[in-house]
């Protein structure tokens, strides 16, 4: 082989090593993450914390007016069976709240990019003999953003209810969850909450510069060896 079809060999070795430094990135993945809202007693409080996975989780009452199109409510209220996401107190207590009184609009924010996935209800009121549908929809900038499917109050846990398509929220963005029901003195609580991670999107990073100069030096160095050769041969 000549020293030329040597070089050529050796120059696309090297621009294969370049390319495989930069190919060899890692993609972020998604992950699902599940917020167990159950257990303990909360009451008054403006926020409530949770973390699983790296990823966290703060509800609070919704007290920007761009944010919700209704009074924001005024304290979280969880319990053993969940969190109360909504209760219409007509001439009973509900959530905590007076007789008379509405519990709604709460808000919730992610540390990361997710996707809302699905809930678990582990109580609703009335009763199957009274039976409410209620309704959820998810708020930001005062506009709906997601809603889930028909929520229908038996007494006790229906178990999954979905959104009805995935619902992006960005990280440290509040979104309200906003519920409804024309039945009177019903209410309802979750006790988990299911989202999906979104992976960023990757930025250049150091890996193609790592090529790039690569690739420079090994050029030089080629360069002077066919300098040196050339010289030797004169």
């Amino acid at each position: 082989m000549s020293f030329a079809a040597a070089l050529c060999s050796k120059s696309l070795r090297v621009a294969g090593l370049t390319a495989l430094v930069v190919a060899v990135a890692p993609a972020a993945q998604a992950a699902q993450v599940t917020f167990n809202l159950a257990g303990g007693t909360g009451t008054n409080l403006s926020s409530y914390s949770y973390t699983n996975s790296g990823v966290g989780l703060t509800i609070s009452t919704a007290q920007a007016a761009s944010t919700t199109p209704t009074s924001p409510q005024a304290f979280v209220s969880y319990t053993s069976p969940g969190v109360c996401l909504f209760a219409r107190a007509d001439s009973q207590t509900r959530c905590g709240v007076a007789t008379g009184g509405t519990y709604n609009n709460l808000a919730f924010s992610f540390t990361t990019d997710v996707l809302l996935s699905s809930f678990n209800v582990s109580q609703a009121i009335p009763t199957a003999s009274g039976a409410a549908t209620f309704g959820l929809d998810v708020l930001a900038g005062g506009s709906t953003i997601g809603s889930s499917a028909a929520i229908v109050g038996n007494g006790t846990g229906i178990n999954r209810v979905n959104f009805t398509s995935p619902i992006l929220v960005k990280a440290n963005t509040p979104v309200v969850f906003n519920a409804s029901s024309s039945v009177l003195n019903s209410s309802f609580r979750i006790n988990d909450l299911i989202v999906d991670t979104v992976p960023p999107v990757d930025a250049p990073g150091p890996l193609p510069m790592l090529g790039a100069a690569a690739a420079f030096r090994a050029s030089r160095r080629l360069r002077r060896r066919m300098a040196s050769k050339k010289a030797a041969t004169a």
